[in-house]
This record gives C-alpha cells, structure tokens and sequence, in this order.
C-alpha cells in the first residue's frame, strides 16, 4: 500500500525535477535553461492508477505467498484450514486498499480526521 501510495506522488511529480532545477539556476543567476516551465508535471494520474493497482496486486499475491508459507511451517499435515483465515485477512485488505486507491486524494484519510 505504501509503495503505492508514494508511487502515485512519485510518478504525478516525476518532472517537476526539472521547472524546479531552472528556477534554482536563474536565482543563482545562471538561467542557462531558460525560463521555467512550470506547466511540467509528471505521468497522468489515471495511467498512474494502472500503477498503484499493480502494485497492489503484487502486495496481495506477496502476502497470500508469505501467509502460505507460514502456514505449512506452523501446520505441516494441516496447512489449509490455517492459511484460510489469514487469506481472508489478507483479501478484505486488499479490497479495502484498493477502494481507498479510487478515492480522491482530498478525501483518502477523511475517515481518519474527526
């Protein structure tokens, strides 16, 4: 979740690298790049988006191998009805992870403010 969640504001600011980089060099007197353009961003959120859900996948998958694994080495004969419920855990997370990731970022930790 935290991968994606800095991903998303990593990858939406990729380029603003570079306005900043120019705006620095003119201060110091070195406009050697030329005037700002502040109009650079980063990648589109929604193509972003496409992102954030796979690594939201790949966290989920990660984490039913993880449980997996526990799980037989805690209950070699038994391993199924052991790694059961922690599989449910780990898909009611993911789904609540990835209903947060289709909210607005203005409205993502709401929920928590009170």
């Amino acid at each position: 979740m935290w991968l994606a969640h800095y991903g998303f504001h990593f990858l939406t600011g990729l380029y603003t690298v570079i306005p900043v980089t120019q705006s620095a060099l003119e201060q110091l007197g070195w406009p050697i790049f030329g005037e700002p353009r502040w109009t650079l961003i980063g990648l589109p959120s929604n193509m972003v988006q496409v992102i954030e859900i796979g690594f939201l996948i790949l966290g989920f998958a990660g984490s039913l191998v993880v449980t997996h694994g526990l799980a037989e080495e805690d209950s070699p004969g038994k391993a199924l009805p052991a790694f059961v419920p922690w599989a449910a855990v780990c898909l009611i997370l993911w789904m609540a992870s990835m209903w947060l990731v289709f909210q607005p970022m203005e409205m993502r930790a709401t929920l928590m403010s009170g």
